[in-house]
């Protein structure tokens, strides 16, 4: 993410497609203390990529089966059917606690929460289409790779040639071929870092980039917009293993909670 997406992200929305759709079926869903919609919706430029979309209150994406949904600041979700809400759950992040964050860094209390990719996969073709380029093209290429529905299976990709992709196609193919045969969730947050890292296509700042996508901490690794928005990235190191986390919540907060 650069430039580009953190003046969209600053301005409070609208970002990618926000659907319209009637609500058929509502749950709500319980956060965590001190959860804010608006801090996850904001927390970085995926929710400009298709399926999500923000309207600068309600973030929508597509579950499977198409089913449309709509969650508003209260973690009502409405659904134009039926579905099941785990992946959701997922990708707003719910279920994760930050209280060893607070500890290091107290200036982060009440913060961390970030939207997540609702799959390994999603999370991954994302941080992918974010190489080298402009925010817009990425956008661009998500929109062309999803269309109308939910975000689509590896299976699906590898029967997929969107133009847009340029030479990322051949590593887009590469990824669906490949995301199947580890367990992401298994591995620790350096191991994954080392498993993303061995994908074709996905250089450092691409990889670090990828952990946050898939519900981790973020590395310390920072392009040349993200080094110049704070005095010293080398400061951060003090956070240990929370340090590249630390610094991205230091730096969106300027958007999150102006």
């Amino acid at each position: 993410m650069g430039a580009q997406a953190a003046a969209l992200l600053a301005g409070g929305g609208p970002l990618g497609v926000p659907r319209a759709f009637t609500a058929a079926e509502r749950e709500v869903l319980r956060p965590p203390a001190g959860y804010r919609l608006r801090d996850v919706a904001l927390s970085h430029g995926g929710v400009g990529l298709a399926p999500w979309g923000w309207d600068g209150t309600a973030l929508t994406t597509v579950l499977a089966d198409s089913v449309q949904a709509r969650v508003t600041p209260d973690l009502t979700v409405e659904l134009s059917a039926p579905a099941d809400l785990e992946p959701l759950r997922r990708a707003l992040d719910l279920d994760r606690s930050f209280e060893e964050l607070w500890a290091v860094a107290p200036q982060c209390t009440g913060e961390g929460w970030e939207l997540r990719a609702a799959t390994p996969f999603e999370g991954l073709v994302q941080a992918l289409a974010a190489t080298n380029t402009a925010y817009r093209s990425t956008q661009a290429m998500l929109a062309e790779l999803v269309g109308d529905g939910p975000f689509p299976t590896p299976e699906e990709v590898r029967e997929r040639s969107p133009r847009r992709w340029g030479y990322r196609l051949p590593h887009l193919h590469a990824l669906a071929e490949r995301v199947d045969d580890t367990d992401w969730e298994a591995l620790d947050d350096a191991a994954l870092l080392v498993a993303v890292r061995a994908l074709p296509g996905f250089g450092p700042y691409a990889s670090a980039a990828a952990l946050p996508l898939l519900g981790r901490r973020r590395a310390l690794v920072a392009d040349g917009w993200l080094a110049a928005q704070v005095d010293d990235v080398t400061e951060y190191r003090r956070y240990g293993p929370w340090a590249g986390t630390v610094l991205w919540l230091d730096v969106s907060r300027r958007w999150r909670r102006p």
